[in-house]
């Protein structure tokens, strides 16, 4: 009886070792695969770090005060308080090309004792206008990111994907079609990339992360180079659809006069209240004019809570008679809403 139930143990092990191996085999395969490709990342990084003697801590407490300092000055000689919204924070600052040359040398500002820092400021001095420069860049190219992501989200070149990879918005923006104006206007708000939820304008980006993280979720590290860095704004077609239908009925989509204010809003929408019709689950019900934006934002990630910081409203809304509405209404949530003290109808209130 031993004998037979030691046999009929062994038979069993080895049964189920026939359907356990060939997993264990994928797992140690997929193990490998990922150490082999940790491992090439690992000496990416350490080819882009810069080269030489690791600074101690005793030379960044010095560098940093003076990096600072130069990155201050250097964000003041910005030429308009527009452009500022779209130059480097200090930490993408830090990764621009001079930056980090000057940063990684041992011997550039060390030693803070006014002979040294006056001899530093020297060399500085030398490559301000490189700095200036590569700063410039850096605001062409953050403008025009998000340039390209309103214009895909507000108008027909988004319903193209050809035309919007061909779209080149530093032409573009050269052109004089979308200067300062053009980014100060309600229906050129934009979602930020950092905040758990937000919309609104794009100087948000300045004011509320003026020193900035380099982490990038999809690299779940911190960047190292510029080109590792993400966009700052974006913005999503439902998004874009709820505030164009709100300014159009509260006659603000047309206005060149700069940002609106929650004051024109909640005076033109007193008391409203709306709902989304044709939104998922979970959002059709009425509430105040925030939900307008606020819901696309949730459906789109559902895990992040509402951070509101700029104007919106309570409306009667009906996006069809707004521009792009072609592109809206082959949208799968595009967004479609009534008030109970409006008309049926969707004139303007």
């Amino acid at each position: 009886m031993r004998q037979g139930l030691h046999c009929l143990c062994f038979s069993s092990r080895a049964t189920g070792w026939a359907y356990v191996r060939p997993e264990l085999v994928k797992v140690v395969q997929e193990f490998k695969v990922q150490a082999e490709a940790h491992a090439a990342e690992q000496q990416r990084l350490k080819l882009l770090a810069p080269k030489g003697p690791r600074l101690s801590a005793a030379a960044v407490a010095a560098k940093e005060p003076f990096f600072v300092g130069r990155y201050e000055k250097s964000f003041a000689m910005s030429p308009s308080k527009q452009v500022g919204w779209t130059m480097p924070r200090y930490a993408e600052w830090r990764l621009l090309p001079t930056v980090v040359e000057l940063w990684s040398d041992p011997d550039f500002a060390v030693d803070v004792s006014d002979a040294a820092r006056d001899a530093d400021l020297k060399v500085w001095s030398s490559h301000l206008d490189t700095v200036l420069g590569e700063m410039a860049d850096f605001a062409i190219e953050s403008r025009s990111a998000a340039l390209t992501a309103i214009l895909a989200a507000t108008t027909a070149l988004g319903e193209d994907d050809a035309a919007l990879e061909a779209f080149d918005a530093v032409e573009a923006l050269g052109s004089g079609g979308y200067g300062d104006g053009f980014f100060c206007r309600a229906t050129s708000y934009v979602s930020c990339a950092e905040c758990a939820m937000f919309f609104g304008p794009l100087q948000h980006v300045h004011v509320a992360h003026p020193r900035s993280s380099l982490w990038v979720h999809a690299l779940k590290r911190d960047a190292v180079t510029l080109a590792e860095l993400g966009p700052r704004v974006d913005l999503s077609l439902e998004t874009a659809c709820a505030w164009s239908a709100v300014l159009e009925l509260a006659q603000l989509d047309e206005t060149d006069e700069g940002l609106v204010t929650d004051a024109q809003l909640d005076a033109a929408f007193k008391g409203k209240k709306v709902v989304w019709e044709n939104g998922p689950r979970g959002t059709k019900r009425r509430g105040p004019w925030k939900d307008v934006v606020s819901l696309p934002l949730r459906s789109l990630s559902p895990s992040r809570s509402f951070c509101f910081s700029g104007p919106l409203t309570d409306a009667h809304l009906d996006p069809s008679h707004s521009s792009g509405a072609s592109r809206r209404r082959r949208a799968a949530h595009t967004m479609t809403a009534t008030c109970s003290t409006c008309p049926s109808s969707p004139s303007r209130t």
